[in-house]
């Protein structure tokens, strides 16, 4: 458990997983659609929620992020809906 440090309230793993996925789907969302300025930081954006997503639970997000980090545009294409459908 993660400690807020404005409510002092402990957050689940699921819970820092979404914020850190809310700070990351935007550059994979631009990337999937051809428009990223960074594709460096989007691959490494991948790799950190292909890690991320085992921990919590979510072994098809894992693998499809994994794929995307290898340069998969159609596990990439995949991924993106099921990030979005977890973004807070």
């Amino acid at each position: 458990m993660v400690q807020d440090e404005v409510t002092g309230e402990h957050a689940s793993l699921r819970d820092v997983f979404a914020g850190e996925l809310a700070k990351r789907l935007p550059r994979l969302v631009a990337w999937n659609d051809g428009v990223a300025d960074d594709v460096e930081a989007a691959v490494r954006d991948a790799h950190t929620l292909a890690t991320s997503a085992i921990l919590v639970g979510e072994p098809e997000i894992s693998r499809l992020a994994r794929g995307a980090e290898y340069g998969d545009a159609q596990m990439l294409a995949a991924l993106v809906p099921l990030l979005q459908a977890w973004a807070p």
